[in-house]
């Protein structure tokens, strides 16, 4: 059975940011910071003092933070939580995780709370356990610390630690717009708040983490991980309020060390304001505790037992109008698809990321070639689109010494299709005796001659050998007043038609299309894979932006998709940015792992 802990030994300190000079401001957080404050004062659960819960919104510096944790844990006799919300930022060189304050800068540790620091806080002091609720992008980074070397790795191998994670150490997380609190907070305090049908009747680590991995991939968001030694799980955040009676039923809770804790100095004058200062919604009544302490440091000896770790993840949406002075890093593309749209993708991300991504519109016909040169003497940092093997020998002639990332998309193929409203041609051998005089809309379109790469230009010859049918625009049978056919000029009249296409492609998403078999296997000269390419010594330059993209994979629909959501846009002359923030909305699981 799990057992709450005892209230007046047990101590929290909630950290929130949700205003910033550099980054995207994360209104939600606020909210987080009243939500969480109100269920942790509550009958229900822990009920601590309101001098017991501490709220340090908007801190000014990390020391403000260090501070108030410091004193929390000298406080706590049973139970320490600290819960963290707002940006996870990281070290440019490490990769070091360090949590964002007011005036953070993207790969500058020292203007935000270094984690290691914060974990070595933590450790002071004389609770039995201790709870640490980071709510931020990349927070598994703290995860990966416990599992790997120094103090909280050690700690984690003793008996009763608990970890769980919402998110990977090299993920984005999730602040879904018009929502009131941050994804995982939300789902969080919903569990805390509402109950768990079925559940046990106090809510302890291990069903939390149950519930909270149930409920997140009904709603297609991250999920969490969990790390556990023995019996940790049994220490409880809350009654099950969802089992009859259990407002009323007496919950076990644990004895404290010292039965009388010292109680809270008052706050310092003229110190910064003690609640958040951004309305915040009405939990129950209970105004949540606003008291921020500062005390001195005094001896303690350092008793862990138990250290439980829950870890969210928060997305920030780009602001246009914001005047970041992070990193530069030029993205460039020839006119293909899948680089245009994943240049688009990654600009986003970067900005997101606190970076100036630069976007290198190309001139009409630029050609492959053009852009390794120009990388290969510096003054475009990245291209998404290079096809591989297809532009080896544009890459040995002109792009010496570049970076490749790797692969995020293998095996694209080239495919002839039909409409679906075409009957009777299942095979291309079966196009050979269709021409525009019996009805077909030709010559047959081909994205592959718009789009060119040396092996589509050799598949389009072996067509032509093998099976008699052309993509290259040109047909005898066509009169010279008559235009090369595309999907949409077929569709519209509903008119039978064949196109080369190369999978994946926005035109998959926009129409419904039939891939014709290939009995002579002509069409396997075409596989290509996609790949990042960078100017030499961007990895030395940008390690972390190297990893990112190293580990950077898209699947054949989430590449359809996004290619379907830049098209669209620039067909409506709109800005392309708010497609790819949309296509971010709705794709919330990529979010998640673009970065993993």
């Amino acid at each position: 059975m799990g057992l709450l802990p005892d209230a007046t030994g047990s101590r929290a300190v909630l950290i929130g940011t949700s205003r910033y000079t550099h980054l995207d401001d994360l209104p939600a957080v606020a909210n987080n910071l009243a939500g969480l404050s109100a269920v942790l004062r509550g009958d229900d659960s822990w009920r601590l003092a309101e001098e017991h819960c501490t709220v340090v919104a908007d801190p000014g510096d990390w020391t403000e933070v260090l501070h108030a944790v410091r004193a929390a844990a000298e406080e706590a006799t049973d139970t320490l939580l600290v819960y963290f919300a707002g940006h996870g930022l990281l070290e440019e060189t490490r990769g070091d995780l360090f949590l964002g304050l007011p005036d953070s800068q993207q790969g500058r540790s020292y203007t935000g709370v270094p984690y290691d620091a914060l974990r070595d806080v933590v450790l002071t002091g004389r609770p039995r356990r201790h709870v640490v609720i980071l709510d931020c992008c990349f927070s598994g980074r703290a995860l990966g610390t416990m599992n790997g070397t120094g103090a909280i790795a050690d700690q984690a191998e003793i008996e009763g630690s608990y970890l769980l994670a919402a998110s990977p150490e090299t993920s984005f997380a999730l602040a879904p717009r018009g929502e009131t609190y941050t994804a995982f907070t939300g789902e969080l305090l919903r569990l805390l708040e509402d109950g768990v049908p079925d559940g046990p009747e106090l809510l302890d680590l291990d069903s939390v983490y149950t519930a909270l991995r149930a409920s997140l991939r009904a709603k297609g968001r991250p999920l969490p991980q969990k790390r556990d030694r023995n019996t940790a799980g049994r220490l409880a955040l809350s009654r099950n309020t969802a089992r009859p009676g259990a407002a009323r039923a007496p919950a076990p809770r644990g004895t404290p060390a010292d039965p009388a804790p010292r109680t809270a100095a008052p706050k310092q004058a003229g110190g910064p304001p003690a609640a958040p200062s951004r309305p915040v919604p009405d939990h129950g009544g209970a105004a949540p505790g606003t008291t921020r302490k500062r005390r001195g440091w005094v001896p303690v000896v350092a008793g862990l037992t138990t250290f439980a770790t829950l870890i969210g993840g928060m997305t920030w949406y780009a602001k246009a109008d914001k005047d970041d002075d992070g990193p530069v890093i030029t993205l460039g593309y020839v006119d293909r698809d899948e680089g245009k749209a994943v240049a688009y993708l990654w600009r986003e991300l970067l900005e997101r990321r606190g970076y100036r991504p630069r976007l290198e519109e190309p001139e009409q016909d630029r050609e492959p070639s053009e852009l390794f040169a120009e990388q290969a003497e510096g003054s475009v940092d990245l291209q998404a689109g290079a096809r591989l093997p297809g532009d080896s020998a544009h890459l040995e002639q002109d792009g010496g010494g570049l970076e490749d990332f790797g692969p995020w998309f293998r095996a694209s193929t080239l495919q002839v299709v039909v409409p679906g409203y075409v009957e009777g041609v299942e095979t291309i051998a079966d196009l050979g005796d269709k021409n525009p005089w019996d009805g077909w809309l030709g010559p047959y379109g081909s994205t592959a001659q718009r789009e060119p790469d040396e092996s589509s230009a050799v598949c389009e010859k072996e067509l032509a050998s093998k099976y008699e049918v052309a993509f290259d625009g040109h047909s005898a049978a066509l009169s010279e007043q008559e235009s090369p056919s595309d999907l949409t000029s077929a569709y519209e009249g509903k008119r039978p038609t064949a196109a080369l296409l190369r999978f994946p492609h926005w035109e998959f998403t926009e129409y419904e299309l039939t891939t014709l078999e290939d009995p002579e296997d002509v069409l396997d000269c075409g596989n290509q894979d996609f790949h990042v390419m960078g100017r030499k010594g961007f990895t030395q330059q940008h390690p972390q932006v190297a990893k990112w993209l190293k580990d950077f994979r898209l699947t054949g629909d989430q590449l359809g998709s996004l290619e379907y959501a830049v098209h669209g846009a620039e067909d409506a002359d709109e800005d392309p940015k708010d497609a790819v923030r949309g296509w971010l909305d709705r794709n919330l699981d990529v979010v998640d792992k673009l970065a993993k």
